[in-house]
């Protein structure tokens, strides 16, 4: 130590390369390793008495009872699998990939079909690929399903989304399939008329049913609160709804994708400060069917349903007012049938849903809105004076809820959370006050870890079959899942 402490004192500076320089450092560093190598040579001098022991250590003789390992406990089958999921989970969400892969039970099916008891599955992922530039993003989103397994039905695969979006520093243009929701009250947007839904579709939240529209979104970022919006496609897509027709078979006659035919809408959107709202217009054909008589096949009569065009001028906000949520919906639909009544076209109305919710102890929330209908030249189906015709007229009313010149309702969502959040309880009733029509809808789910959740609910329709949800009472039915989500 002496030797290391007299070079210490002679220490000499270092050049920018990092060497010491000058004889005097040479010699400082053949002292300092030569007392290093005395050292060394002291410590292996160990005595015989620790050499046996170590030699009891490293033997094969020794006593096995002293040396028992410690194990750990052996992991159980799910465990293993589940952190097994976890982990290829972790690396596929590194790689902008996500999405789930489910078990699903529906007591019946959504069409008007003998069809029950129905097991089927579904694979749906989402996939945000890397992109070179930092500009340009885009996303796949694709879902193959099967229904009813145990029937040996063929699965069905669809791409529910896919598209690019080029980022501007005042501006998107986003083009491809993709769904553009409008709308700020829950769960009934009467400006919500851009992309459709398929409500036949086995899936048990209704979130699930929307498919997208090849189009082109541009979005203009007017201010940091402002926003316009232009949307544009030449295809249409209808939405997919469930019709009481027995013995009657029907033919879709979509508009053909042209310069013509071509839908657009605009909108203003604001968000920010006191209260977030939009005005929006809407050119292009209503997403619901209506049904006209189209000849005879050999199996009796055939209905077309047709896609009329209409014009929606709509507004929606939201705000608050201390501790409750208010929002509200509103659009007027000008069909092509502005005055008079023909039975195969729906006539001018105005759709409104207006409510708020309030969260009590963080743990419940409970949302009530109000739901509104008044129909510009009215007319009742049943004064038609042909039965076929009749009939026609009564389903069409149905499904644009024209069945009387003004209709009230209401729809009220209680959703509860238990036990630190992994318990969600969830009740959802709309029903019908000028004619007495509801729907209920009871959900329970349960996650079992992050990833791993399971669903129960119903669907649950009343009313008489002149009302609309009346007419899917035959529909009604429980239904569970159990899906393991990648995200």
């Amino acid at each position: 130590m002496a030797t290391r402490g007299a070079c210490k004192a002679k220490k000499v500076r270092r050049g920018n390369t990092g060497h010491s320089q000058g004889p005097q450092a040479e010699g400082c560093l053949a002292r300092v390793i030569s007392a290093q190598k005395s050292q060394r040579n002291k410590s292996e001098k160990v005595s015989p008495t620790l050499k046996n022991a170590s030699a009891r250590l490293t033997s094969p003789r020794v006593d096995k009872k002293l040396l028992v390992p410690r194990l750990a406990p052996a992991p159980t089958l799910l465990s293993s699998l589940l952190g097994g999921a976890d982990r290829v989970n972790a690396a596929l969400v590194r790689e902008g990939f996500y999405g789930s892969v489910g078990l699903a039970y529906f007591q019946h099916s959504r069409e008007f079909n003998s069809q029950h008891d129905l097991y089927g599955g579904a694979i749906q992922f989402h996939l945000s690929p890397r992109l070179r530039s930092a500009h340009i993003t885009g996303k796949i989103q694709a879902r193959l399903m099967n229904s009813d397994i145990l029937s040996g039905n063929k699965s069905q695969n669809a791409l529910v989304e896919g598209y690019v979006t080029r980022n501007y520093q005042h501006s998107a243009l986003r083009i491809g399939k993709q769904i553009v929701v409008w709308g700020r009250a829950d769960g009934i947007n009467p400006t919500d008329n851009l992309t459709p839904r398929n409500y036949t579709l086995l899936l048990p939240l209704g979130r699930n049913q929307r498919f997208g529209t090849t189009a082109l979104k541009y979005d203009y970022f007017l201010t940091r609160n402002y926003t316009a919006t232009l949307f544009l496609t030449p295809y249409f897509s209808p939405s997919i709804i469930p019709l009481p027709l027995p013995g009657i078979t029907t033919v879709s006659k979509d508009p053909n994708p042209s310069l013509k035919n071509t839908e657009v809408a605009l909108k203003i959107n604001k968000t920010g400060g006191a209260a977030d709202w939009s005005l929006s217009y809407f050119h292009g054909f209503n997403l619901l069917p209506g049904l006209e008589p189209n000849g005879f096949t050999s199996t009796g009569p055939q209905l077309a349903l047709e896609y009329n065009r209409i014009d929606v001028i709509g507004a929606d906000f939201a705000t608050t007012m201390g501790r409750y949520g208010l929002r509200g919906d509103m659009a007027y639909f000008r069909p092509e049938n502005r005055s008079g009544y023909q039975p195969f076209i729906m006539s001018p109305y105005l759709s409104y849903v207006a409510g708020g919710d309030r969260t009590f102890d963080r743990n419940l929330n409970i949302d009530v809105q109000i739901i509104g209908t008044w129909v510009h030249h009215y007319h009742d189906p049943m004064t038609v004076n042909n039965p076929f015709l009749q009939e026609i007229a009564l389903q069409n009313a149905i499904t644009y809820g024209q069945r009387d010149r003004t209709s009230y309702g209401l729809s009220a969502r209680i959703r509860k959370t238990w036990l630190n959040n992994t318990l969600v309880t969830e009740i959802l009733i709309i029903g019908g006050l000028s004619r007495a029509s509801w729907y209920l809808r009871p959900l329970i789910r349960y996650s079992f870890t992050d990833n791993l959740k399971a669903l129960l609910g119903a669907d649950i329709y009343g009313g008489q079959t002149d009302t609309f949800y009346g007419r899917l009472r035959p529909l009604s039915g429980g239904f569970g899942e159990m899906k393991y989500y990648f995200q």
